[in-house]
């Protein structure tokens, strides 16, 4: 009996130490499974944080582009695995290989560009490739398919008369045909576009709508106030008509601008110019530029920047068509020190008494309606990959405007 009872002692501590067993066997199994738990949630979490983050860039992203089909240039069979590469002056931006069936797309910001199509060691260069804002631009490459190796074809491109893509009434002004105009006014350059009308370089209306309906954008956001400098401006779009719903209410028409991005190579300007001493207007303009890279990696630029300033300055910003008469500065101080006189025993302003041409002058401007204005613009670009770009960029306007007043201020 005594045996039994030591083998049943034996029995209850090895059942008791398998329970302990298995409730820290339990135990840790239920601290994986909500670790597990925890950690799928988290992955969820910052999956869906990605998934987000990828259609939010490509929600932002532009819709220009370039496409395109390479061929053979002797067989005008399409070429598979050919790559298509593009280049901003000597920078590499982007690239592309074609499919199956030749074709290639890529997307873009507005500008000017030059693309390089390789395949076989044979190489094609295209220049001069402008992609307007909200465009596709169609470029087909023919290149030879042989493994004899031949010279690089360098090809100028030719902006064709019909765009098969434009479903909206509007003409783009590029930033070479802004350098040949003799103005810096973005009003004044968009009222050269047919339909577009601007007095005086002041508000547009667009086909005789109020120039309240106007709504001016840039870099695809909407604006109030002053415009960029015109010398800032690679692209501006005027829409007439047939508006895409992503310029929301409009009742008149767009006028959309795109801003210069970074140059490849660090470069900078200085323009003026001034009437001062040529006419009694006394114009004066002053710009200041300066754009290049902050890094740069495989020759490529990762982060970019551009500012620049302009100042303008007006004698008068609307001077009367024939003149308008003035009093002199010594006629003006003894009317303060002696308004008025008797005449014929009768109290009258000596005002009445003035003498033109020796207390009264005609100037050709508008005394005291000196206009000042200076504008600083700034952008950062920055590119971590090929098809990821963001764009930091603001504008600072300071604007001191003396005017006459009319008929209508009391």
């Amino acid at each position: 009996m005594k045996r039994v009872s030591i083998i049943t002692n034996r029995l209850n501590k090895i059942k008791e130490a398998l329970r302990k067993s298995f409730k820290i066997c339990l135990t840790l199994h239920t601290i994986f499974i909500n670790q597990l738990t925890f950690q799928s949630m988290s992955l969820i979490k910052y999956s869906l944080l990605a998934v987000l983050l990828t259609v939010g860039v490509s929600l932002s992203a532009q819709s220009t582009r370039l496409q395109g089909t390479v061929k053979d240039k002797d067989t005008g069979e399409p070429i598979i695995n050919a790559a298509v590469s593009i280049f901003q002056g000597t920078d590499l931006i982007t690239g592309a290989i074609t499919d199956f069936d030749g074709n290639y797309s890529i997307n873009l910001d507005p500008g000017k560009y030059n693309v390089e199509a390789k395949y076989n060691g044979n190489k094609v260069m295209i220049t001069g490739v402008t992609l307007l804002s909200g465009k596709v631009a169609q470029l087909n490459i023919k290149i030879s398919s042989g493994v004899d190796l031949e010279a690089v074809t360098i090809i100028e491109h030719k902006i064709p008369i019909i765009q098969l893509d434009k479903t909206t009434n509007d003409q783009t002004i590029t930033a070479e045909s802004i350098k040949n105009l003799g103005t810096r006014d973005i009003n004044t350059i968009a009222s050269t576009v047919s339909g577009v009308s601007s007095v005086d370089n002041g508000a547009i209306t667009i086909r005789g709508s109020r120039s309240d309906g106007t709504v001016y954008f840039v870099d695809g956001v909407r604006i109030t106030g002053r415009a960029p400098s015109a010398s800032d401006i690679e692209q501006i779009t005027v829409i007439k008509g047939g508006l895409d719903p992503q310029f929301g209410d409009v009742t008149g028409g767009v006028i959309g601008l795109i801003t210069k991005g970074p140059s490849s190579k660090l470069a900078g300007g200085i323009e003026g110019e001034t009437s001062n001493g040529l006419d009694p207007y006394g114009y004066t303009f002053l710009n200041a530029n300066i754009s290049g890279p902050i890094y740069k990696k495989y020759n490529r630029s990762i982060i970019g920047f551009r500012f620049s300033g302009q100042y303008t300055e007006r004698k008068d910003d609307d001077p009367p068509a024939f003149g308008e008469y003035f009093a002199t500065e010594d006629a003006i101080q003894r009317l303060s020190n002696d308004p008025i006189r008797l005449f014929k025993g009768e109290p009258k302003t000596n005002a009445n008494f003035l003498e033109p041409g020796k207390d009264v002058v005609l100037k050709k401007y508008n005394l005291n309606d000196k206009n000042r204005a200076m504008d600083f613009t700034g952008k950062i670009d920055v590119k971590p990959s090929q098809n990821l770009d963001f764009t930091l960029s603001g504008t600072y306007s300071r604007v001191a405007d003396r005017f006459v007043p009319g008929d209508n201020y009391t």
